[in-house]
């Protein structure tokens, strides 16, 4: 029988413990009393509960992408920044006569009304439900020369009536308009006119008769009423919840009915008149008929859903808040009369932080701010000036060809060709000095751009500008600027010296950081990444998404594909609220736009001085023979270059106040770069597990060889185990010893 001379489990695992180059487990194993062995067990127990616990703060430390941020100091030639500059003055007074008859009538208003919040109604829906596709922004440079936006006659009738008395108390003589007769006294939210119309929703009318449904206030007329109805003098019929008074009347239920006859069944509760009535109903003079959550007054009107309207007859389907005109017709759907998304469903269960009552006190104290009349008559011109098309707006401002005196860049001169037109809504034509060929190779003046500019003083609208001047913005290659909130103000008769020293930053992409590339930005607006213009263009986006309309206050750079499908926010008071109250929101953070910071970026870092320029000598001598010497900006002094005498001193202050220069250039070609990287990387944290199990183990990476071997040979032990048991035990017997064989031999 053969004896196996396999190891024994104890053997297998003793012998390994005592070739391992782990510490503490050899000792452990090759203790020959327990104190020591249980003592070296508890050591090496403590060194791997320690060694855990380095390597999980080790992981948490590499999965926090923690970052580092070095600053070099660098020298190379560097690309010349992009020089934007705006006139100040929007509109030369010589072209104003193009522009709308509203935005020279503007110059003469004393005061503007604001935008009223006391009229808001809250619908029962609180969705928006909106049938057409947001489609592509992108801008081109052609989009000037082929988008033309229209300029609606209505605008500034709207904007006027939208600051219209709200919300007061008066007493109304119905009997000088529709079918109707006697005094109406009570709050009204706009004003009605007696006729006749059939609408939809909500419905706030006017005295006479009609047919409404919802929750209904009417006065002098006849109807029938389905639902919570307010009625006034007459006869009625109310099916619904419903209040009435005087008058006789069979009541079934609660119910206060006045004066007339109806019907009235559920909780009602009667005096003097007659009626069956149905729910809770107020009723006065009048009989309607109303089904419906609705508010009618004088005239004759079906009203159906939720609906605020006035004198006129027609058809409004959907919720509907809009001031009725009288004449017949149907509308549905978006039109410039009637549009179903034109009332406040937006504000409706806008609840918690940022709420719509939140902006409401926002409004109700800004209402009480003091504006002075000039400031007043400034914003009205401003809004009137950007109702008008963008041909219109580039035909009437200051164009390049008149301003430019003089350029040079790099010592060599520059034209007007070298500059691109941009439009700003506040400033109107704007200009632009780029192109990724101007590099500076040596720092100083002489060598930067060089700009000598004609802002035509004696064009500048004097009930509009209080003062003149140019807007200069000096940004990235690339970027779009924004005159209005970036850059600093140069002042005529004046040369301003602006040195600048460049700044870049590269900041670290995911997972250590969460910069934007800009490469998506870029293929759809064809500008670099900015978070300026991202905020704009976010602003855009859920205006149009959650208010259905055109931005009054947009960039008219940033441009939309068919955005004259889209009224003008200031066409409805709805809209408009709607975009105050989105902009409010975006402002305050309740609107995320996720516009994270770019990973590359260049910051100019400016200083500026100056002093007074031109004198007397330089003007006669230099400026006013180069412009008299071409004959397309003769026009302006033309009076001046047909002298021949001599100018007096008083003449030549006065024509110093049209010119500024500005010089423009790189104090050192020495440049900052910030730059952000990983803190914590992958050969970092290797290192460091090294170290840990080292210090607390005596580890190394040949000790997880060993580990693994252990686990191999201890593997193929259980699996001889397993398989040696299940073969039977087999017993060798030797032929020539057997007795059987010997029997046969004996016989």
């Amino acid at each position: 029988m053969t004896v196996s001379t396999d190891p024994s489990a104890k053997e297998m695992l003793t012998a390994m413990a005592e070739s391992s180059s782990i510490h503490g487990v050899s000792r452990w194993v090759t203790s020959k009393h327990w104190y020591q062995r249980g003592l070296w067990l508890l050591v090496f127990i403590g060194a791997t509960c320690g060694a855990s616990y380095q390597l999980w703060r080790l992981f948490e430390s590499y999965t926090s992408y923690p970052v580092k941020t070095s600053v070099e100091l660098d020298f190379s030639q560097l690309q010349f920044p992009a020089v934007s500059f705006c006139n100040m003055n929007p509109i030369k007074a010589s072209q104003l006569s193009k522009t709308s008859n509203e935005t020279q009538n503007s110059l003469q208003v004393t005061s503007k009304k604001k935008r009223s919040t006391d009229s808001i109604s809250y619908p029962s829906s609180d969705t928006w439900k909106f049938p057409y596709i947001l489609k592509r922004l992108k801008m081109t440079s052609t989009k000037y020369e082929t988008k033309v936006f229209k300029s609606k006659n209505k605008t500034h009738a709207r904007r006027k009536k939208r600051n219209s008395v709200i919300s007061t108390t008066s007493t109304y003589d119905a009997s000088s308009s529709g079918n109707l007769s006697g005094n109406y006294s009570g709050d009204i939210t706009t004003p009605w006119y007696g006729g006749s119309g059939t609408s939809s929703g909500q419905t706030t009318g006017s005295s006479g008769s009609g047919t409404s449904s919802g929750q209904t206030t009417g006065s002098s007329g006849s109807g029938t009423s389905s639902g919570q109805t307010t009625g006034s003098s007459g006869s009625a019929t109310y099916s619904g919840q419903t209040t009435g008074s005087s008058g006789s009347a069979t009541y079934s239920g609660q119910t206060t009915d006045s004066s007339g006859s109806g019907t009235s069944s559920g909780q009602t509760t009667g005096s003097s008149g007659s009626g069956t009535s149905s729910g809770q109903t107020t009723g006065s003079s009048g009989s309607a008929t109303s089904s419906g959550q609705t508010t009618g007054s004088s005239g004759s009107a079906t009203y159906s859903g939720q609906t605020t309207g006035s004198s006129g007859s027609g058809t409004y389907s959907g919720k509907t808040t809009d001031p009725g005109y009288s004449g017949s017709g149907h509308s549905y759907g978006h039109t410039t009369t009637d549009w179903s998304y034109s009332d406040y469903s937006w504000a409706n269960g806008d609840g918690g932080s940022g709420s719509y009552s939140e902006f409401l006190t926002e409004m109700e104290s800004q209402s009480k701010m003091v504006k002075d009349v000039w400031n007043t008559r400034v914003d009205t011109f401003k809004t009137e000036f950007q109702n008008n098309d963008i041909i219109t707006r580039q035909e009437v401002g200051h164009d390049i060809s008149d301003m430019l005196i003089s350029c040079a860049f790099n010592g060599i001169k520059c034209y007007k060709e070298n500059f691109t037109l941009f439009q700003s809504l506040e400033y109107g034509n704007c200009y632009t000095f780029q192109d990724t060929s101007y590099v500076t190779k040596q720092s100083g003046p002489l060598l930067g751009l060089r700009l000598v500019l004609n802002i035509e003083t004696k064009e500048y609208i004097q009930n509009y500008m209080d003062a003149t001047g140019l807007r200069l913005v000096i940004h990235e290659p690339g970027t779009l600027p924004f005159p209005e909130e970036e850059g600093f103000t140069l002042n005529p008769n004046y040369e301003t010296t602006i040195g600048m020293r460049m700044l870049t930053i590269h900041r670290a992409s995911e997972p250590h950081g969460s910069c934007e590339s800009g490469k998506e930005f870029f293929d759809l607006f064809g500008i670099k990444y900015t978070i300026p213009a991202c905020l704009k263009l976010c602003q855009i986006r859920e205006i149009i998404e959650r208010c259905h309309c055109k931005p009054s206050t947009s960039s008219l750079d940033l441009g939309i594909d068919d955005l004259n499908v889209f009224d003008s926010c200031m066409d409805r008071d709805a809209t408009l609220h709607c975009e105050d109250y989105v902009i409010y929101k975006i402002e305050n953070q309740h609107i995320s736009c996720n516009c994270r910071s770019p990973c590359n970026q260049i910051v100019y870092k400016t200083s500026l001085s100056g002093r007074t320029w031109p004198n007397h000598e330089y003007l006669v001598g230099n400026i006013l023979p180069e412009i008299c010497g071409v004959d397309s900006k003769q026009w302006y002094f033309e009076s001046l270059c047909n002298v021949t005498t001599s100018l007096t001193p008083t003449n030549l202050t006065g024509i110093q106040e049209n010119f500024l220069k500005a010089l423009i250039y790189y104090e050192d070609l020495n440049y900052e770069k910030i730059t952000e990287e990983p803190l914590y990387d992958g050969f970092q944290l290797i290192s460091d597990i090294g170290g840990a199990l080292g210090l607390f183990m005596g580890a190394s990476i040949l000790s997880f060889v060993e580990v693994l071997q252990f686990m191999i040979e201890l593997l193929n032990f259980l699996r001889h185990k397993i398989v040696s048991r299940r073969l039977k035990k087999t017993k060798v017997i030797n032929l020539k010893d057997n007795n059987l064989f010997n029997v046969g031999t004996k016989a």
